[in-house]
């Protein structure tokens, strides 16, 4: 007899999407601040950057996730250097982020 999986099952075992994960979460609201900031509306920075409306309000909801030259481009077109932008987004991610770097061996002279 073949196990057949419940609903249930399903959805307990689904992994989090890439733009769900904790560590994306504060990346939509940053952008909706820049551009909040800046003075733009979506419709006026969508035309700036060249997009839709829509993909603006997608990517600052976190519907849609933001590559890091869309990133840019998005910045660039809020008028607001990527360089800065980063930094405010590390300041506001703060410690949640853990980074396991490879233990070191011994010397490389043999």
């Amino acid at each position: 007899m073949r196990f057949k999986p419940s609903a249930s099952d399903h959805v307990r075992r689904m992994p989090t999407k890439p733009n769900q994960a904790p560590i994306y979460r504060s990346v939509p609201p940053l952008l909706k601040s820049l551009r909040n900031r800046s003075g733009f509306t979506q419709r006026e920075l969508a035309e700036r950057i060249g997009r839709t409306q829509w993909w603006v309000y997608r990517v600052e909801t976190g519907s849609r996730r933001c590559d890091v030259a869309e990133f840019v481009l998005y910045c660039e077109g809020c008028s607001v250097d990527p360089k800065h932008a980063i930094t405010e987004l590390r300041q506001q991610i703060g410690s949640s982020i853990k980074i396991k770097l490879p233990r070191r061996r011994g010397s490389a002279g043999g």
